[in-house]
Formats: structure tokens, sequence, C-alpha cells
């Protein structure tokens, strides 16, 4: 008789299992308990399980189990996760739009604006142009654009240097663009106004100071500017100067102060030269007539504007248009104010006291025959 079978009838019970050793001291097995239920056995039949061969094949692969954990991942998005994509989103964005607007300015720049016509003008904009010694021609020819080109494939202020260079004559030289294709030179013709002595010769400036060209012998009609320490007189580049030792005063810059000072008094017209060799004792000359000795460059503003006023005799009790001789305006005295001293020409000096020189505490000495401007002496 078989197992379910057994349990079916109930007839027959399982042999009871061997009873178990104990040691004398101890009780024995406890009693079985009765169960007042029966086990009853479904005829179900039996359960067979898969085969091994089932189970393996039923596992995903490496491959397919990457990709289901992806998966799980991806379902799972932080909020962190979602603000980074925005970000890369946004990035990518960016790139795309300046990919496109590189991709029409080139176009643009290659297609679209090409050079057809040129204009020279003045500086104001007005035409016809004041070119000076130049023709449009050649100023258009110093150029070197030609049309058809690019209105883009240049620098601008490249071009403009290399139209300064080639013409010393043109004081100021600038180049637009006026879109969609016109290219415009708006020039302003130098003038002649300072003179100084190189190794090569006689350069001329301009006002801004400007080599225009260099001559043998000494020009006429122009401001001399002397003891100058000269590095480099090119035509058509600006005047370059020996800078300075550290803690000096810088030449190019004293000489622009003094120049504003003489324009600001208006004595530029009539001043013929300009000493700078020692830029302890300035002077310059004013209308080949007068020295006028500024001293230090200290207090330069306040001598000037004396100066100025004592070389105009607006009001007629200063210098007349016969005087000649020296005007001394670098004595300051302890109070800070400054004693204007002519001495006439072909007066014989005297000695200057040591304390009381130029630029010094204390009023300073006079030449013999020297005349107080201040009216105190």
């Amino acid at each position: 008789m078989d197992r379910n079978q057994h349990y079916r009838t109930g007839k027959e019970r399982r042999t009871p299992p061997p009873a178990r050793m104990y040691d004398q001291d101890r009780n024995g097995p406890p009693p079985r308990k009765k169960s007042g239920m029966k086990q009853v056995v479904l005829p179900l039949g039996s359960i067979q399980n898969p085969p091994g061969e089932d189970r393996n094949a039923r596992r995903a692969s490496p491959g397919q189990q990457a990709r289901q954990r992806a998966a799980a991942q991806k379902r799972r998005i932080t909020k962190g996760e979602m603000r980074r994509r925005r970000r890369r989103l946004k990035a990518l964005t960016t790139l795309m739009v300046l990919v496109m607007v590189a991709a029409g300015t080139l176009f643009g720049v290659n297609v679209l604006f090409k050079v057809s016509t040129f204009r020279v003008e003045n500086l104001d904009g007005s035409r016809p142009a004041d070119t000076g010694i130049y023709t449009e021609e050649e100023i258009l020819g110093a150029l070197g654009v030609k049309a058809g080109e690019s209105i883009f494939g240049f620098s601008a202020s490249e071009k403009a240097a290399a139209v300064g260079a080639a013409l010393p004559q043109l004081e100021t030289v600038t180049v637009k663009r006026s879109l969609p294709s016109t290219l415009v030179v708006r020039v302003q013709p130098a003038v002649d106004t300072f003179c100084l002595e190189t190794e090569a010769g006689w350069a001329v400036l301009s006002q801004n100071r400007k080599v225009l060209r260099v001559e043998g012998e000494k020009p006429s009609g122009l401001i001399q500017l002397e003891g100058l320490p000269v590095s480099q007189a090119q035509p058509g580049y600006a005047l370059a100067l020996t800078p300075p030792e550290e803690g000096q005063d810088d030449p190019a810059q004293v000489l622009e102060e003094i120049l504003g000072y003489l324009d600001r008094e208006s004595l530029t017209e009539k001043t013929t030269s300009i000493q700078m060799e020692d830029l302890q004792n300035l002077s310059f000359w004013y209308d080949d007539r007068i020295q006028v000795e500024l001293g230090t460059p200290n207090s330069l503003d306040y001598k000037m504007q004396l100066a100025g006023y004592l070389l105009r005799n607006e009001n007629g009790d200063a210098l007349s248009g016969s005087d000649e001789g020296t005007l001394n305006c670098s004595h300051i005295t302890q109070q800070g104010e400054i004693r204007p001293v002519f001495s006439p020409k072909d007066a014989q000096p005297t000695p200057t006291p040591e304390d009381g020189a130029g630029d010094q505490s204390g009023e300073g000495g006079q030449e013999a025959g020297g005349t107080d401007l201040t009216g105190e002496g």
C-alpha cells in the first residue's frame, strides 16, 4: 500500500520511529499529542519541478540585466538629475545658437559685404576733403584695399596707421566702414609747427609732434625744441624720446605741460624756442626779444599764468612791445608768491644769494638794472 492510500483509509499507521535513548536521570520523551484534525491529501497529482536547463533559460543574460538596471535607474530620476539635464540642454541650445550666428556672420562677411566704393572726407565728414599735398588717389593707393574685397577682411585701425606712415604730411587718418559696401577715409593735413636738430638733420614736427620730414638746414618760422633726449625721429611716426630714469621728471610730460600753458595764455604764436636741456632751468623765448625763465617744473601753472599776463601787457603796465631782455618768473618768496623780475638787455648781472635762488624760499636775487614787476622793489 502506497503512502497516499495509507492516509486515505486511516486503517494503518506508519511505523513509529524508534525511541530515542535518554539518560536515566531525565524523563522520557513527552507523549505525542493527538490532533483532532485529519490530514487529507487532495488528488492534485504530483508537481514536477522544471528541469535545470529550463531554469537557466529563464534567467536574464548579463546584457539584459544591465539594461534592466539602467531602465530602473532611469525611472528613478532625482531632482538634481533633472536640474543637470536642464543645464545641459540649455548649454547645448546656446552652443547651437552661437554656431548659427557665426555661420551667418561668416556668410555675410565673405559673400554679402564687399567693398565697391571709396570716399575721402574731412574729419567732420564734409567734402571736398582737404588732403594737403596729396591727392585722393594717393591716399586710396596707400590704403591698400581693392574693390571686391570683404569689407570686414582687415583692421580699420591698422589701415589708418599704414596710410599715416606712408603719407607723413597727414596729421590724422581714420578709416570707417559704411555698410553695405563703402569704405570711408577721413583725413586732416599736418601743419609744420616745431623743429629740432637730430643726427640726421633738422626734423620738422606737426602740432602733435609727428615727424613730417627731415631737412638739411634749419627751417624758419617754427618753434625750436632744444635739449630733448630724442631716441627716434622717423618721418611718418610720432617723435620718440628716451624714457627718464626713476625719480626724474619726464621730458615728454613737461613739454606737454609747457605747450598747453602757452596755448592757454595765447603765447604760442610768438614763441620761438623752448629750452629743455636742463629740466631744473626751463625757459622759452618770446618774440625773439624776451627770454622767460621758469626754473623747475614746480608751480609751472602759476609761473606761466604770470608770464602770460606780463608779456601780453593788456593793461599797459607791464612789458611793452619794444622791451628786450630776461623775464625771471622762477623766484618764489617764503609766502609762496612769485616775484617776477625783468632784466633789460645788456644789463650786467650781479651775484644771486645762494639762500634765495630761484624756486627756493626767500625772494631771490635780482640782476643789475632788473625791475621788480610786482612794484615792491
